[in-house]
């Protein structure tokens, strides 16, 4: 699976689809990142091959949502100091 950050909490306002949760603040190392566009993002998304550029980047930038820019990163262990908002 992947993890999904978005750049503020005020953003994850925008992307949350049930209402406000909890936020997590954290440090995500991004390393090796790809950036692309939200149609590019959803496409390889239908086609089942998003998983498959975790062997040449660590990350993916998704822009172009209105709710702001979206980072994908394929291993947990970049993320580190979590805390609650």
């Amino acid at each position: 699976g992947v993890l999904y950050f978005a750049e503020t909490p005020e953003a994850t306002d925008r992307k949350a689809h049930s209402g406000r949760g909890i936020i997590l603040g954290c440090y995500v190392d991004l390393g090796n990142m790809l950036s692309m566009g939200k149609h590019e993002w959803r496409q390889k998304l239908r086609e089942g091959t998003l998983e498959d550029l975790e062997e040449e980047f660590d990350s993916i930038e998704v822009t172009g949502f209105a709710s702001g820019t979206e980072y994908i990163v394929f291993d947990a262990d970049r993320v580190t100091d979590i805390w609650v908002e």
